[in-house]
């Protein structure tokens, strides 16, 4: 399933047909890892595989946390994982659980270093069996729902599940608030999250965090905080789609217009008559071939050198041209599904010659 199913009802129904799968992105056996039986260039990207790419704190809203705690089929580490970021006190508020300070430090140490390899940052809910599994799964955040190492559609699906983690983003920040709001957390504790532009204000753990102020932010459920995140769930889990929009307004309406333009586009699988090389990134120079990416550095493909050149010589090409090029060079027949895999890796855009 490619978004936590609740997401996936509401975005089902506000595009009018189920969302597509990522079938490349092989979470349970990573294909970026050292043990994979992937070929794959030596400057690329590879992940721990006691880590994967899991080296990431999902934030949860307040309905995210109650519906993990609520539910009969999540995983007993994926609970008891929840309970004790929410017994810890850091970051915890009635809109949900957020970034801890010491973790963001971490994560904005240097990210694309230790993005997937820094064990020490692996999530608290991955769960250490079958080769690493989610504890969550079905209730992860937007981010973790809609984070692809690789796509089918390449660029073209890299740009819908951006729309895709905008939208969910909305959604849980603006829903999450309507839940603290509709669950009456008092005028002092409103207006004291209401104050900075997260809502963990101090509670972030930057400070010593006090009884006192864990009260004032919780008021009336203060010491019933579990039960404040499993009323949200309830609140939110039988919502139509419909019922969010109206609920969330227009920042969402926004983002789901958004949406629909780039899930046009990925349904679009027409080929243009004419085209060009977008000259791609070099990963790993073998000298007669290389490794090349347009839009991912976490895919990339092997091309002859002699091709490249030969493409961007020839500037705007027919399709028909593009595809004889191919053919010489890879040394296999190419089609025009070649043509349509290489404009969604980047590698071809449409043009014309005039």
């Amino acid at each position: 399933m490619s978004v936590a199913p609740l997401y996936a009802r509401w975005l089902e129904e506000a595009l009018g047909h189920a969302l597509p799968g990522e079938q490349r992105a092989t979470c349970d056996a990573c294909v970026l890892c050292p043990e994979s039986t992937q070929v794959l260039p030596k400057h690329l990207a590879t992940f721990d595989a006691r880590t994967k790419c899991c080296t990431y704190l999902p934030a949860l809203a307040n309905y995210q946390v109650g519906a993990i705690l609520r539910s009969a089929d999540v995983h007993d580490h994926g609970r008891s994982s929840v309970l004790n970021r929410v017994a810890a006190h850091v970051a915890v508020t009635p809109h949900g659980l957020g970034w801890p300070a010491a973790f963001e430090a971490m994560y904005d140490e240097d990210n694309d270093a230790h993005f997937g390899r820094r064990l020490e940052m692996r999530c608290p809910h991955y769960v250490d069996e079958a080769g690493g599994l989610c504890g969550i799964w079905k209730h992860r955040n937007g981010i973790c729902s809609t984070w692809f190492c690789r796509l089918e559609r390449g660029k073209v699906g890299k740009a819908f599940w951006r729309d895709v983690q905008h939208l969910l983003e909305e959604i849980e920040s603006v829903l999450g608030w309507w839940c603290v709001e509709q669950l009456d957390v008092g005028t002092e504790a409103w207006n004291l999250l209401q104050q900075v532009d997260d809502p963990r204000g101090s509670l972030d753990g930057s400070i010593p965090i006090t009884e006192d102020m864990r009260r004032a932010v919780w008021g009336p459920w203060f010491g019933r905080e579990l039960a404040f995140y499993e009323e949200s769930a309830r609140l939110v889990a039988d919502m139509s789609w419909r019922d969010v929009v109206d609920a969330c307004g227009g920042a969402v309406r926004s983002k789901a217009r958004t949406l629909a333009h780039s899930d046009e586009d990925h349904q679009n699988i027409k080929i243009p008559p004419w085209v060009r090389l977008e000259r791609p990134a070099i990963l790993d120079d073998q000298g007669a071939s290389v490794w090349v990416s347009a839009y991912n550095s976490y895919e990339a493909i092997e091309v002859p050198r002699a091709l490249l050149d030969a493409l961007e010589d020839h500037g705007v090409l027919e399709v028909d041209e593009v595809c004889d090029l191919l053919t010489e060079h890879l040394a296999r027949p190419v089609s025009r599904t070649d043509i349509r895999r290489w404009m969604d890796l980047g590698l071809l855009v449409q043009d014309w010659p005039w």
